[in-house]
């Protein structure tokens, strides 16, 4: 009996083991939901961080220097993200059309925050009012793609 018993159950625990195995299409499904993650919270964490700068600079928290080496850090950044995400497009690595329309929409966004920072340092170059105008309708462009794309409320 104690034989049976093991039997059925060293059975039961390899056929659970079997049927728990993921699959390659479960596997890629889950790098993508991972990629869609991570790319939301860059842009939205992006968007904050330039906006702090900003923030920071105008209130005097920061001064020149300091707002413009942080924002050609972000702009470098982006950058370089962009391009993984243009090389992965080109190479075409993408299966799906929607994938491939939200990595897209992704680098339109991204390429926009890294326009709102490079008139972050405009402003703290010329201290202008087009410089400011400049960088808050970005600003504003930037917010009203991440909240559509992240599923947001149109709010500030």
């Amino acid at each position: 009996m104690k034989k049976i018993t093991v039997l059925l159950a060293t059975i039961f625990v390899l056929s659970s083991s079997v049927f728990a195995q993921v699959t390659d299409e479960q596997k890629e499904t889950k790098k993508l939901e991972v990629m869609g993650g991570l790319c939301a919270g860059y842009m939205y964490n992006t968007y904050i961080t330039v906006g702090a700068v900003a923030d920071a600079f105008v209130s005097e928290q920061y001064d020149k220097a300091r707002s413009i080496e942080l924002m050609k850090e972000q702009i470098g950044m982006i950058g370089s993200i962009v391009k993984m995400m243009q090389d992965m497009l080109d190479m075409k690595a993408l299966k799906a059309q929607s994938d491939i329309d939200y990595t897209k929409e992704v680098i339109v966004v991204l390429k926009g925050l890294s326009q709102q920072a490079q008139y972050v340092i405009d402003f703290a170059e010329k201290k202008t009012d087009d410089a400011s105008a400049k960088y808050d309708k970005q600003r504003l462009s930037n917010w009203s793609k991440i909240s559509k794309l992240l599923g947001l409320d149109d709010e500030e």
